[in-house]
C-alpha cells in the first residue's frame, strides 16, 4: 500500500531536504505544495489518500497558521514545522490537533522530521490499550492515540482491561490510570506483568496525585514509565513514542540474536564432521597404524590432537547453547541416582586429573557410606552438568592438589545434587556476577595452560534452569571455589518410578 504524504512549505530548499530525507522509505509517495491554496488543490486531487501532512506554520497566503485547521479538518494527521515556538504557537498547534511540532532552526530538524514520519507510519500496526474510569479522559486518550495512527482499545477499569487484553493479545502498549474502581492501576500492572514481560509489553502508569509514593508504586508494580495528569500533549506523545521504540529495539535485538545463533549453529555443525575426521587421523598416527613416529613427531602430533579436541569441545558447547536457547532441547526426565553419575564422571575425568596429579574424592552428604540421592532429571543433561563442573574444577586447581565431590540432599526444600570444591585461586568478588555468562573472561586462569572458552558454566546454568534447578558459587572453606548444583529430588509419584541408571 502506498503511503501518500503532503509536504507544504514555501521554501523549495526545505521541501527538497524533507523529500530527500524520506527518499529511502518504501511505498512512500510525496506531494508538494508551496502555499495553502496549492495544498488545498493537491489534497482535493488526491481524493483523501494522504496519510500524513508536514506543514510549515507560516505561508505566503496563510501567515497566521491557517494551514493547520485547513488540513486537519480534512482528517489528515499533521506535523508542523516552524521557525520558532512560543506559548501562543504551541497552543495554536495543540488546538489544531497536530501530532507534534518541530523547530526549523534546530540542527536536527530534518532528521527529526524523517524519524517522526517513519514512527507515525509504523504506528498503524501497533495496538494500544488506554484504561481510565473517566469517559472524558478515555475519549481524550483515544483522540490523541488515533491521531498518532495507533490501533486503539479502551477500558474503564483494571478488570475490563484484562478482558480486552485477553481478547487482543496483539496489544503492545497499555496506558493505565492509578485510581480506578473494581481493579486499580497498581493491581492491573501486576496482573499484566504476570502475563507479559517488558520485552513484549510496555506499560505507562498515569496519576493525578501529586504524590511520589504513587509513581514509585507504579514503577515497582512493573510500569516502564509514568505520566502525571494533567499533561501536555507533547509530553504524552514523546513518552508514548519512546515506549514503542524501546519495544521495537528489543524485538530487533532478539531477531539479530536469533540470526547470530542460527549462523553459529550452522557453522559449528558444518565444522564438526571434518574436525572429527582430523582427530581420527591424529589418533591413527599417534598409535602407529601408518608407521613409526619419532619422539619429536609424536610431540607435535599430540599438540595438534589436544588442540583439535579443544576445538571439538567448543563446537559441541556452541551447539548445546544453541539448542537450549532456541528451545529445541528435548528432555527425557526420569529418576536418576546421582551417585552413579558422579562415579562415572570421576572415571571419565581421571586422565585429565592424573596428568596434573589431582586427586578426586567423593564424599557422602552425611557421615557414612554414600547414600542414595535420586533426582528427577534428564540423564544426558545431568551427566553434562557433572562433567562440566568437574572438568572446570580440575582445570583451575593446582597440580598435586585435591578436588572434593560431595553429595547434597535437602529434604525440606525437596532438592538434592552435589557440590564440587577445588583448591584453586577462587573467583574475585567483583567478577562473580560474570560466572555463568557465555564467553566470560575472568582473571582466574587454568593452572596448567588448559584452554578455556567460557561456555562450560554457562551451559551448566542453562541446563539446571530448564530442569528447575540451580547452580551456585561460594568460596571454599580454605580457599578455592565450591560450586553446588541442586535439582528436584525424585518423587515416587513422578513418571519414571525407580531411579534410572546411567548407561555405561
Amino acid at each position: 500500500m502506498t503511503n501518500r504524504i503532503l509536504v507544504v512549505d514555501d521554501s523549495r530548499l526545505m521541501r527538497s531536504l524533507i523529500c530527500e530525507s524520506l527518499a529511502d522509505m518504501p511505498d512512500v509517495e510525496i506531494d508538494q505544495a508551496a502555499s495553502a491554496a496549492e495544498a488545498k488543490t493537491v489534497v482535493a486531487a488526491a481524493g483523501g489518500r494522504h496519510v500524513l501532512a508536514l506543514l510549515d506554520l507560516v505561508l505566503p497566503d496563510a501567515m497566521e497558521g491557517q494551514i493547520v485547521p485547513l488540513i486537519t479538518r480534512m482528517g489528515i494527521p499533521s506535523v508542523v514545522f516552524t521557525s520558532e515556538v512560543n506559548e501562543q504557537t504551541r497552543r495554536d498547534c495543540i488546538r489544531g490537533g497536530v501530532i507534534d511540532y518541530i523547530v526549523k532552526s534546530d540542527a536536527r530538524a530534518i532528521q527529526e522530521i524523517s524519524t517522526l514520519v517513519r514512527r507515525v507510519l509504523a504506528n498503524r500496526s501497533v495496538a494500544v490499550l488506554a484504561v481510565d474510569d473517566s469517559p472524558a479522559i478515555r475519549a481524550h486518550y483515544e483522540r490523541l492515540l488515533t491521531n498518532y495512527r495507533f490501533v486503539v482499545h479502551t477500558a474503564a477499569n483494571g478488570q475490563e482491561a484484562l478482558d480486552v487484553f485477553a481478547a487482543h493479545p496483539e496489544i503492545q502498549l497499555i496506558i493505565t490510570d492509578y485510581d480506578m474502581p473494581v481493579m486499580d492501576g497498581y493491581t492491573l500492572i501486576q496482573e499484566l506483568r504476570a502475563r507479559r514481560d517488558n520485552a513484549s509489553l510496555a506499560i505507562i502508569g498515569c496519576t493525578g496525585r501529586n504524590d511520589a509514593v504513587v509513581t514509585a508504586r507504579l514503577l515497582k508494580a512493573g510500569a516502564d514509565d509514568f505520566i502525571s495528569k494533567p499533561f501536555w500533549n507533547e509530553e504524552f506523545f514523546r513518552r508514548i513514542m519512546r515506549s514503542v521504540e524501546n519495544l521495537e529495539r528489543i524485538r530487533r535485538l532478539n531477531e539479530l540474536n536469533e540470526t547470530k545463533d542460527r549462523f553459529v549453529g550452522m557453522a559449528a555443525h558444518d565444522l564438526r564432521a571434518p574436525l572429527a575426521n582430523t582427530i581420527s587421523v591424529m589418533e591413527l598416527l599417534l598409535e602407529g597404524h601408518v608407521g613409526t613416529v619419532t619422539k619429536e613427531q609424536e610431540h607435535l602430533l599430540q599438540l595438534v590432537n589436544e588442540g583439535s579436541h579443544g576445538m571439538m569441545t567448543l563446537i559441541t558447547d556452541l551447539l548445546d547453547v544453541g539448542a537450549i536457547e532456541s528451545g529445541s532441547l528435548r528432555l527425557a526426565l526420569g529418576n536418576i541416582d546421582i551417585v552413579e553419575v558422579l562415579r562415572k564422571q570421576i572415571i571419565f575425568q581421571g586422565a585429565a586429573a592424573e596428568r596434573k596429579g589431582v586427586t578426586v574424592t567423593l564424599a557422602p552428604a552425611n557421615a557414612g557410606p554414600p547414600e542414595e540421592v535420586v533426582l528427577y532429571a534428564d540423564p544426558g543433561a545431568l551427566a553434562q552438568i557433572v562433567s562440566n563442573v568437574l572438568s572446570n574444577a580440575i582445570k583451575y586447581t593446582p597440580r598435586n592438589s585435591t578436588v572434593q565431590v560431595a553429595l547434597v540432599r535437602d529434604d525440606e526444600s525437596g532438592t538434592g545434587g552435589f557440590s564440587i570444591s577445588d583448591e584453586g585461586a577462587g573467583i574475585p568478588e567483583e567478577e562473580r556476577d560474570k560466572l555463568f555468562r557465555s564467553f566470560s573472561r575472568l582473571s582466574t586462569r587454568p593452572t596448567a595452560g588448559e584452554s578455556s572458552h567460557g561456555l562450560g558454566l554457562a551451559i551448566v546454568k542453562r541446563l539446571a534452569d530448564v530442569q528447575n534447578g540451580t547452580i551456585s558459587y561460594e568460596p571454599g572453606e580454605v580457599g578455592g571455589s565450591r560450586f553446588t548444583v541442586l535439582l528436584p529430588l525424585a518423587d515416587a509419584t513422578k513418571e519414571g518410578g525407580e531411579p534410572s541408571r546411567p548407561s555405561p
